[in-house]
């Protein structure tokens, strides 16, 4: 303020040799400078500058002083909560919820999943640090910030959670049980750069991220997910979904997707929701209806994919011996556009995922078989891998795998590099304990339907 202070103050003790009338209406800009000193500019010709004299320029400055004091008075008063904007700049260093809600609303995003999961990384990100200027986020923090995501339970922030409500200082307190994994913990530090890095581009005064360069301490112990042990899958695929038994009462599982999505799981190596998602019109055959192929791909808006290249996933004999191609062709005559229509799509990240991995948690579960619908992903990796299939063409298959806690994505990951031909010849690699046990679709459309007729006939039963 000093150099504004001086100029000011040589232009008042001028003489006052003119009373013309003044205008005020030229451009005055306020800018501070990297000394933190304000200064006021006016946009006027030189010739106009002459004609009025410097006695009219101070009175046009000075009629300009209250607001410029105000705003020189906001910055040093500590109340930083709403600062006056500078003309043709970003406001002065925000606090840290005004700037999620401003990068929450200014970004653009890819799909509703990837901001789903933004938002509870930043939610997490101002639980811990509170609601406090941006700048004053240590690195000492950061550390710890990063350090304590290990000691969070998954999905904490789902709608079924006991936690959804607390703050993740009180998650940590009250939680002694599985924790998100370390790859979770890599996503939640990632997102977290990314925010940092939009705001040093947005704001010129914040300091380098505190959360530059971080990176996670190696913690190989703890929640690991893992491919299914054959004990498990025979659990599995000889439960009452895939035998000949009659169905059992008040079992659940009668939809089609309860006995094709862990089938399709295990014979294609694809995520839980990319089975969910798919539409008719992506299971592709041949002219001689003698090959067949999933057409993985986001090309609609309630469809995304990991890394966004779609990709092509033959289909294995045994899914076809199941009955799988003459499903597709009844969802067909009944001009079905998706495959699996009872499942409902959800944008709070899981797709058309959430009911069927919810049921399939408790399946597994009932059966004494710990996993998830992620673990038969596990299975044909490492089953291809026994079978000296190489990584890209397993990569080629099942898409993005995970290595500890580095991802790794190679050049043929769209399928461009391997035809039909050698994907299939991969893929009847596959060998399964249950690979000649399970029942045909048919049948198990037959069994529903009877234990269907059996329940309504019950007194008290509804047709």
């Amino acid at each position: 303020m000093v150099a504004f202070d001086n100029q000011l103050n040589g232009l008042d003790e001028m003489k006052k040799t003119r009373n013309k009338p003044l205008r005020t209406d030229y451009t005055v800009s306020f800018n501070v400078t990297k000394d933190d000193e304000w200064t006021l500019d006016i946009d006027m010709p030189d010739e106009e500058h002459t004609k009025m004299g410097d006695e009219a320029v101070a009175r046009i400055i000075k009629s300009n002083l209250d607001e410029l004091e105000q705003r020189r008075d906001e910055s040093y008063s500590g109340e930083r909560s709403n600062p006056r904007p500078l003309p043709g700049r970003a406001a002065r260093l925000p606090l840290l919820r005004d700037a999620v809600e401003d990068y929450l609303s200014c970004k653009t995003w890819d799909s509703q999943t990837t901001k789903v999961q933004q938002t509870a990384t930043l939610r997490l990100l101002t639980d811990f640090f509170g609601d406090r200027p941006i700048d004053d986020i240590k690195r000492s923090e950061a550390n710890l910030f990063v350090e304590k995501l290990s000691l969070l339970p998954p999905r904490m922030h789902g709608v079924n959670s006991p936690y959804k409500a607390l703050s993740m200082q009180e998650v940590i307190k009250q939680h002694k049980g599985e924790t998100i994994s370390p790859k979770t913990q890599k996503d939640h530090l990632t997102r977290t750069k990314s925010f940092f890095t939009w705001l040093s581009l947005r704001y010129d005064d914040l300091p380098d991220s505190p959360f530059k360069d971080l990176k996670l301490k190696d913690r190989r112990v703890g929640r690991r997910r893992h491919a299914f042990s054959d004990d498990d899958l025979m659990r599995v695929f000889t439960s009452y979904l895939y035998n000949q038994d009659p169905w059992p009462a008040q079992k659940q599982g009668k939809e089609p997707s309860k006995f094709w999505i862990p089938l399709i799981l295990a014979y294609t190596g694809c995520r839980l929701n990319e089975a969910c998602q798919l539409y008719v019109d992506d299971i592709i055959t041949d002219a001689q209806g003698k090959t067949a192929h999933f057409y993985l791909n986001e090309d609609r808006p309630d469809q995304s994919i990991k890394g966004r290249l779609p990709r092509n996933v033959p289909i294995h004999k045994a899914l076809i011996d199941a009955g799988f191609l003459e499903y597709v062709a009844a969802m067909r005559r009944k001009a079905e556009p998706r495959l699996f229509p009872e499942l409902i799509y959800t944008d709070k990240g899981d797709g058309y995922g959430k009911a069927i991995g919810e049921f399939c948690r408790s399946f597994f579960k009932s059966l004494g078989v710990k996993g998830t619908p992620h673990c038969f992903r596990h299975n044909v990796v490492e089953r291809l891998t026994k079978a000296n299939v190489t990584k890209d063409l397993i990569q080629s298959i099942v898409g993005h795998i995970g290595q500890g806690s580095t991802d790794v994505t190679v050049k043929s990951y769209g399928g461009g590099e391997f035809d039909f031909k050698q994907k299939l010849t991969a893929l009847h690699k596959l060998r399964y304990p249950f690979d000649d046990l399970v029942i045909t679709y048919a049948d198990f459309e037959q069994r529903t339907k009877r234990a269907y007729r059996l329940n309504s006939q019950k007194p008290g039963s509804s047709p």
